[in-house]
């Protein structure tokens, strides 16, 4: 397999782990939020073209982190909600490069 396949593998996995993951995590808390906090969350087409943007820069980790900090910042109002943000950043960033590591030890062990 050529370094340029890798690389497209390693995007595609990317998309199918840290897509979803971003936009469950997103949709999940607002289920959980007080009415008052709920108030203060992105209107639902503001969020899922918030979400599209990210898609289609990549999930690039800055992208990511403003993503979630701007959506945790706001519904809590406070730095603890950033924090938060930073927290799910790390967390989908991490989840993203295990599941590279997986797919490319699966690569390595079918000889491709």
């Amino acid at each position: 397999m050529t370094d340029g396949n890798l690389e497209l593998v390693g995007v595609l996995v990317w998309w199918a782990v840290v897509g979803p993951t971003s936009r469950a995590v997103v949709r999940f808390d607002e289920k959980r939020l007080s009415d008052k906090a709920l108030e203060h969350a992105w209107p639902p087409v503001s969020r899922d073209a918030a979400w599209l943007a990210l898609w289609l820069v990549g999930f690039f980790p800055v992208y990511l982190l403003a993503f979630f900090a701007i959506h945790f910042g706001r519904t809590r109002g406070s730095m603890r909600g950033v924090g938060l943000g930073i927290a799910w950043t790390v967390a989908a960033i991490l989840a993203g490069i295990a599941a590279e590591e997986v797919v490319g030890a699966l690569i390595d062990a079918v000889g491709g």
